[in-house]
This record gives C-alpha cells, structure tokens and sequence, in this order.
C-alpha cells in the first residue's frame, strides 16, 4: 500500500546491534556506528519510502553507503546493502517503547585484556534513552540505549569523554572515547558486548536498581 517517509520514524534496531534513528522526514540523524573521524559527531544518513520500498545512504567515514529494503509492518522492515558485505536481508525492528531502558543501572564492564579487568558502573538512563549521569568511567558518559523488550535486544552508543583525549587506553578502566554496546535486556536486567573502535570487546552486565530518572 501507499506509504511515504514518515512510516519510518523514531528509533529502530537494526539487526542486533545498531540502533537507527529516523525523523520521519527523510533524515537519518544518527545510527550507532563510530564516525572514525576523530569528532563525536554521530554518522548520519538519508532514506525514502515509496509505497513499501525504503532507499536511502548511510554516510560513514565520509562514504556513502547505499541501503534498500523493504517496509512490512508499522514495526519491522528489512533491509540490504551489498556495501555492507550481506546480501541476506537484515531486520529492521522498531523500538515501540524509547523509555524502556529508562532508570538506574548499576553493573561491570570487563575487557578481555591478558588480565581480566572490570569495573563498576552505574549509568542513569531518561525517558528518551539518553545517559544523563554516570559513575564508574574515569570520564563523563553521554550516549543513548535502547531496547526491545519482546526480542530481547539492546543496542546503545556510548561516548566517554571526549575523542581528542590522545591517551592510549589500556583497558576498560582507562577507557574513553567510542563505544558501542549490544546484547539483550530482559526487564530489569541487560547483559551484552561492548565493542571500542579497534579494540578486543569485552563484555558488561547490568540490573535496574532505580526506577524512574529524575
């Protein structure tokens, strides 16, 4: 059936891992991939829907990624890209609920480093997803997370101080600059990898231990 730019809007999950934020005018405004250019700036993209087919380009690293796919329901489409090296189509799902990482979470991070380090974290998340405080990191956290209750995944982009810290990071207990996290979440808990920009990932585990931000 008909259908135009505004069937995509909000955030959606691409695959298990990355988040996708859509405007519901015809602007990606930022999807969890790292930028490698140095700057905190989120990659971005365009797309467009013309009855149920979605186009559109991811813009990473100064490369422009085409995308297509396919719109099936008000909550999941799926899309393909040669450019990402898949020819299989991907699940786009939508996150129905923005708030429902919404709260205070308190967990580890661990690297896989020769000797294991963890530490502890807390994160507070709003009700749009967004990292308002943190604790645990050397640095201030600001980020977003999401998730999808009924699938069982989560997906969030975090950004630990600031890219132009020089410093080499050592492990997760210096850590600062890009960060994606993806796993699952189940209610009060979520658990997953964490993937730096050139880096071994390692893994964290987090419950709810607050209700509510604010």
């Amino acid at each position: 059936g008909d259908s135009y730019n505004c069937a995509l809007n909000g955030a959606w999950i691409f695959g298990h891992f990355m988040y996708m934020l859509f405007d519901g005018e015809g602007a990606i405004t930022e999807f969890a991939a790292f930028s490698g250019s140095g700057s905190d700036d989120m990659p971005s993209g365009s797309y467009s829907v013309l009855g149920d087919t979605l186009t559109g380009s991811l813009s990473i690293d100064e490369t422009e990624v085409p995308i297509s796919g396919i719109i099936i329901s008000d909550t999941y489409a799926e899309l393909s890209s040669d450019s990402l090296g898949t020819d299989e189509s991907i699940p786009l799902n939508k996150v129905t609920d923005e708030s429902a990482c919404e709260g205070i979470w308190h967990g580890t991070f661990s690297d896989t480093t020769e000797v294991v380090n963890t530490i502890d974290v807390m994160l507070e998340i709003d009700g749009s997803g967004n990292i308002q405080n943190s604790t645990g990191f050397q640095y201030q956290v600001t980020g977003r997370v999401f998730a999808i209750d009924s699938l069982s995944i989560l997906s969030g982009f975090l950004h630990i101080g600031t890219s132009s810290i020089d410093d080499p990071i050592s492990g997760i207990s210096d850590y600062h600059g890009e960060m994606r996290i993806s796993g699952s979440k189940n209610n009060d808990s979520m658990s997953g990898i964490w993937e730096p920009d050139g880096m071994d990932a390692g893994s964290f585990s987090m419950t709810l231990i607050g209700q509510g931000y604010g």
